[in-house]
């Protein structure tokens, strides 16, 4: 028989049976206090929006916009966290070497002083202490007066509050300020159960008023502007717009800004513009007026700051060729793959034939059928080519243009750069191509000029020239598939050669990675890289002026913009600003 000592004697039934017990009651608990809290989640008995606010799909300030609310902003204060900011504004603030301010803390006390100064407030002691996750910013009428100047702004402020009592000190406090700075007196009004402060004045652009409406600091332009804000906040706001909410659930959950643009509105106010100036292009005559609303958010990511835009289309305000443009923009693209693996600028798309027929539209609206034909007819009477009937026509395709690095051509001849740049164009009807780019050769001639035409491999190369013993100043012709343009030689060689492609370029890839899955590349900018090569062929003052201009963009690395692939009546475009951290190399 075994023997134990007393630290060593093996449990009883009993005691063993309370341990048991103990540990059940401890799961048990840790279950339904689990249970509870996922109740008080999903559930919002207290309507605290808890995973809306998580996912991005709650804005509280939302609710004291009123309906006709034209134009909206907010910022999602807990996706906006000083070191977050501080990480993208930091490189900029360290290479404008004059500011004073550093970083946000330095900025936010440089505001302190200034709001002390002029309100006795500060945004540390008066403002902090309150405020909650959201801060919103709303326009629901803009007039401009017959000299297009600004007549009426209906604007409302509305900041969500997680302290009621230090938020009403803050009223208090910011009437006191604003009545002594102004020289003006304050009234009190009492509507819906909430105290409203009014700057009394007779100038309609120094209209003031403020309070609190339960859970949100209302200020306005007014107090009929306050008013409709708590009219919206116990009834219909912008946050019952369906149409808006389904726009926004299109952006990023961990936004830190959203904007919003009510497209009716814009199209009033443009049309406006358009009465009072209309020698300029009547915006309602571009494709932007097939827009119904739009909105729009700023996002900081780990690879830097993200832009995205997403717009709901109404069809019916759409012309036949604006939605035939539209329809092919998200498609993939397949030019990155001719373009060298050295390309510093990138843009592509679709059917240059329907984007000319769509500028086509704007001109002939802003102008007349007559005047824009007798435009193309000069042009065709100096040059042998009529672009609206002889060119763009025959260019459906995929078309792309590139900036790379080269020794030659009329850019750095002019100025030094090695930059040299190449279009491609591509055409299902190579033959009327190159039939108008003969008869475009021998208009150059006529002017005057060079032209050398050469044929080798089935490309068709046109070299224009002021001299026949100078180098090229433009040089173009036809492809296999693409009516291509350059500015030298060498670039259109290395754009037709064989080699790695940009779209090999590991560089490439990665930035595009960093974007949603589905997305089509649209554009592609080595910062870094171009940067680099223009200061290789700069000296001296030159390159000292340039030095000095580019400090303020030396912190970005990449910028590159994607299309949604996918049809329907919403579209999305996102960018993306790499900005690295300061010391980091991507």
């Amino acid at each position: 028989m075994a023997e134990y000592t007393q630290e060593q004697k093996p449990l009883g039934r009993s005691r063993r049976g309370l341990v048991l017990g103990g540990v059940g009651a401890i799961v048990l608990g840790c279950c339904c206090l689990l249970t509870l809290v996922g109740g008080v989640v999903v559930l919002d008995p207290f309507n605290l929006n808890l995973i809306a606010r998580l996912t991005g799909r709650y804005d509280a300030t939302l609710e004291a916009m009123p309906p006709q609310t034209s134009f909206y902003t907010s910022v999602n204060l807990v996706n906006a966290q000083p070191a977050e900011i501080n990480r993208l504004i930091g490189p900029f603030l360290a290479a404008a070497e004059e500011a004073d301010v550093r970083d946000l803390a330095g900025a936010g006390q440089e505001l302190d002083e200034q709001l002390s100064s002029e309100l006795g407030i500060t945004i540390r002691d008066d403002i902090a202490p309150w405020i909650g996750q959201y801060v919103g910013f709303g326009v629901s009428s803009l007039a401009l007066d017959e000299f297009g100047e600004l007549e009426q702004l209906d604007w409302v402020v509305a900041a969500e509050s997680r302290n009621n009592e230090a938020a009403d000190q803050f009223l208090g406090k910011f009437r006191d300020g604003v009545a002594e700075s102004s020289g003006k007196p304050f009234s009190e009004q009492t509507y819906e159960n909430v105290t409203i402060y009014v700057l009394e004045t007779d100038e309609p652009m120094e209209r003031l008023a403020f309070g609190r409406s339960g859970r949100l600091v209302i200020v306005g332009a007014g107090l009929t502007a306050v008013q409709q804000a708590i009219d919206a906040q116990k009834g219909d706001s912008l946050a019952d717009d369906d149409a808006y909410d389904d726009l926004v659930d299109e952006l990023p959950g961990e936004r830190a800004m959203t904007f919003f643009i009510n497209g009716e509105q814009f199209r009033q106010l443009s049309a406006e513009l358009q009465r009072q100036f209309p020698s300029g292009v009547n915006p309602s005559n571009l494709s932007v007026a097939g827009f119904s609303n739009a909105v729009s958010s700023l996002s900081i990511v780990e690879a830097g700051l993200r832009i995205d835009a997403v717009a709901a289309v109404d069809p019916d305000q759409l012309s036949e060729t604006q939605r035939q443009l539209l329809e092919v923009a998200g498609q993939p693209r397949q030019t990155d793959q001719l373009f060298p693996e050295r390309t510093l600028v990138y843009v592509g798309g679709h059917r240059l034939d329907l984007t000319w027929a769509v500028i086509r539209e704007a001109m002939v609206a802003n102008t007349s059928q007559t005047d824009f034909d007798e435009s193309m007819q000069l042009f065709e009477d100096q040059y042998g080519l009529n672009p609206d009937t002889d060119l763009f026509p025959h260019l459906d395709g995929e078309w792309a243009i590139g900036v790379v690095p080269s020794q030659g051509g009329f850019l750095n001849e002019l100025n030094n750069l090695q930059l040299g740049f190449a279009l491609l164009a591509g055409s299902s009807n190579t033959p009327a191509v190159l039939t108008s780019l003969d008869n475009f050769s021998q208009g150059l001639e006529e002017q005057f000029l060079v032209v050398e035409k050469t044929e080798s491999g089935g490309v068709t190369t046109y070299n224009v020239k002021s001299d026949p013993a100078q180098d090229a100043l433009v040089v173009y012709g036809l492809g296999p598939q693409y009516l291509f343009i350059g500015s030298d030689a060498t670039v259109v060689e290395q754009v037709l050669g064989e080699g790695s492609s940009l779209a090999d370029s590991q560089r490439y890839q990665n930035v595009w990675q960093q974007f949603p899955e589905g997305m089509t590349p649209v554009a592609y900018v080595d910062i870094q890289g171009l940067l680099g090569t223009i200061r290789e062929g700069l000296t001296g003052f030159d390159l000292e002026g340039f030095n000095e201009a580019a400090r303020f963009v030396q912190p970005i690395t990449f910028m590159a913009v994607a299309n949604d692939a996918g049809g329907g009546d919403v579209r999305q475009t996102t960018t993306i600003i790499f900005i690295p951290p300061a010391g980091s190399q991507q």
